[in-house]
């Protein structure tokens, strides 16, 4: 029976702990506006190649996580459409908060609206770091917004997972140590 207090002593502090540990998940949206020109290959009525902006931008709407970045400038980095995968698409309060592009799609191109999509890794100082999906739009003016929202569904599963099977793991050492009510004679 002692054994089985001291498992349960040790789980119990495993789900209380871990939480506090970890740092907090990046929740919210942010809403970043800004200037753009697009880079055409030179073929009428082929898509654009990539873009370009004229710095800075600036944090128009925030929530969450990113509310005490309502204001700041934003610095938004233009890619290549074709190779933007890794390139850092905007970063605000020198590095605090930065999206970086894991993937993206050309959902729209007209002459007048160009919408993007697509995923990245954001980050923001003092949380953990979260795949986000983000759009971006622009239009013929060149007036962009780039818009990620981060709403992450926390992960009670995996501490429950865990918790079961140190309960089990726990019973299995608990069956093995008692004895057992059958006797053999030889």
């Amino acid at each position: 029976m002692k054994m089985y207090g001291l498992v349960l002593l040790a789980v119990s502090t495993a789900l209380v702990i871990t939480p506090d540990v970890l740092a907090s998940p990046i929740l919210g949206s942010i809403s970043v506006s800004g200037v753009d020109t697009y880079t055409y290959p030179g073929e009428a009525g082929s898509p654009p190649l990539g873009i370009s902006f004229t710095n800075p931008g600036v944090v128009l709407a925030a929530n969450g996580t990113f509310a005490s970045l309502l204001s700041d400038s934003a610095i938004l980095d233009g890619f290549n459409f074709a190779s933007g995968v890794g390139t850092e698409l905007f970063n605000v309060n020198s590095g605090a908060s930065t999206l970086t592009i894991d993937s993206l799609a050309v959902l729209q191109d007209t002459s007048s609206f160009l919408n993007i999509s697509g995923t990245g890794l954001l980050t923001e100082t003092g949380y953990t770091s979260e795949v986000i999906n983000f759009t971006l739009t622009s239009t013929s003016s060149g007036l962009t917004t780039f818009t990620a929202d981060a709403s992450t569904t926390p992960e009670p599963s995996s501490l429950l997972l865990l918790g079961s099977g140190l309960l089990g793991l726990a019973m299995v050492v608990a069956r093995k140590r008692k004895p057992s009510g059958l006797v053999l004679h030889s």
